[in-house]
């Protein structure tokens, strides 16, 4: 009777204890159904913070990337800059050289425009000149301070010289030059000279002595500002009864206009 009593009294106990497991079991699955809830709230939060990391490590990448375009944007910037600044230094001495080119150009265009202009003056401009002498080589028998009528004509553009007076007479206003230049003959040892003058009108303007041991010569020139109508020419003086002048262009007049 009591071992039925104390079975009893068992399996009540042991139908407590499976109770009190049951209980244990319900509520360890539901704090493990909370654990397993909890971890995977955790999991996502996790992979959405993952998610949210690796955004941010996207961003930080792609920021990078942008300071390093920034930082190649500035260089091409400071390379271009350079480059426009050489580029502009180098387009500045073309400028300055072609601008000289330009100037030289312009300079070579007016020059000969004034050559042009020049040479169109010089061709409307009247051509003068003249070239005389004596066509004998020997001439004598002048008188003291007689003209020197030189009748061999070599040249007499213009018309001014006169070979019957031996004037030469200005047709146009002008700078003229003129030369004379006379030989003397001789006579064994003696000593023959003569002066020749070139005047303009009654002025002498040069002169010349052909003195000289047996025989002389002697040259002289002069440059003349002549208005229309001017008389130059030549006369002969210091001369004796046996001087003799050498023709044939060794004594000669001659003259041109120059402007």
């Amino acid at each position: 009777m009591q071992q039925m009593h104390l079975n009893s009294s068992f399996q009540v106990q042991v139908q407590e204890r499976k109770q009190e497991n049951k209980l244990l079991g319900v509520s360890f699955d539901s704090k493990l159904q909370n654990v397993t809830v909890n971890i995977d709230t955790l999991f996502n939060e996790s992979a959405e913070h993952l998610h949210t990391l690796q955004g941010l490590a996207d961003e930080v990448t792609i920021l990078h990337k942008d300071v390093g375009l920034l930082n190649t944007s500035t260089t091409a910037d400071e390379v271009a800059r350079n480059v426009s600044e050489r580029s502009f230094e180098k387009l500045s001495k073309d400028f300055a050289s072609v601008t000289k080119q330009v100037q030289a150009v312009v300079s070579s265009v007016v020059n000969l425009e004034s050559v042009k202009t020049r040479l169109t003056h010089l061709e409307q401009d009247p051509k003068v000149y003249f070239d005389v002498s004596f066509p004998n080589y020997k001439v004598a028998n002048f008188s003291e301070n007689d003209v020197l009528k030189f009748n061999d004509t070599r040249y007499n553009v213009g018309g001014g010289y006169n070979s019957t007076t031996g004037n030469f007479t200005a047709p146009t206003n002008g700078v003229y030059l003129f030369l004379i230049n006379g030989v003397n003959d001789y006579a064994g040892d003696t000593m023959k000279s003569f002066n020749l003058n070139l005047r303009l009108e009654e002025a002498t303007v040069a002169a010349t002595t052909t003195s000289g041991s047996k025989s002389g010569s002697g040259t002289a020139f002069a440059i003349l500002e002549l208005l229309v109508g001017s008389r130059v020419y030549v006369t002969i003086d210091h001369i004796s009864q046996t001087d003799t002048v050498i023709g044939q262009y060794f004594t000669s007049f001659m003259g041109v206009r120059l402007f």
